[in-house]
């Protein structure tokens, strides 16, 4: 898990958003680094989202992601 947010600005992720992306721009291209988790306060000065950490399972993602469709119908 981690936290981010803004300490001036009233950018978050808020109620209904979890499960969505977290992003990180570097270097000229888009990273998806986090999931969204859960926060404290929408929007709120000083009130961090919680993200799950995305490298903690790309051992999982690639095993999962390598198998066969099981729903295929």
């Amino acid at each position: 898990m981690f936290c981010a947010g803004y300490l001036e600005t009233r950018m978050d992720a808020c109620s209904g958003d979890s499960g969505g992306p977290f992003v990180v721009h570097y270097r000229g291209a888009w990273f998806l680094t986090g999931v969204v988790s859960w926060g404290e306060k929408c929007a709120t000065r000083g009130k961090y989202g919680v993200y799950t950490r995305l490298g903690n399972f790309l051992n999982w993602i690639r095993t999962t992601m390598e198998k066969p469709d099981q729903n295929r119908t």
